[in-house]
């Protein structure tokens, strides 16, 4: 049983290709995909939860002006200037993938560590049984 960290990291990014990104990854490391998209399916909540944490951070990295993203923020956006909206929110999607990017190496550390006292109690129950 290949177990590996990656595919829970990877489904938080703050885009939507999440589930074709986990795809590729599983391919890459021979892990089992329906898993790994199983895994992209529950940590769902978790990737709408950390979106506005990412944008910080990244908004924190780079030094720019923080972004609302509340909805009556960004309907008004949009009813001023289309275009605006789109290239104020663009950079806001930028800067959440770069909190994302600094912060998934440490996320996949701290899952591995966390997972793997678990996967091995398993894996010796499995074992006995």
């Amino acid at each position: 049983m290949n177990a590996h960290p990656l595919p829970g990291c990877v489904d938080v990014t703050p885009s939507s290709i999440t589930s074709v990104v986990t795809i590729g990854v599983a391919l890459l490391f021979k892990l089992n995909v329906p898993a790994a998209q199983l895994i992209n399916l529950i940590v769902t909540p978790l990737d709408v939860a950390c979106v506005p944490v990412f944008l910080y951070l990244g908004e924190l990295l780079v030094g720019a002006p923080h972004v609302s993203l509340a909805p009556s923020t960004l309907m008004e956006a949009v009813g001023k200037s289309i275009s605006g909206a789109l290239h104020q929110y663009g950079w806001a999607i930028f800067h959440a993938i770069l909190g994302w990017t600094v912060f998934a190496p440490v996320g996949t550390a701290l899952l591995f560590f966390a997972l793997r006292p678990l996967l091995a109690l398993y894996l010796t129950q499995r074992k006995s049984a």
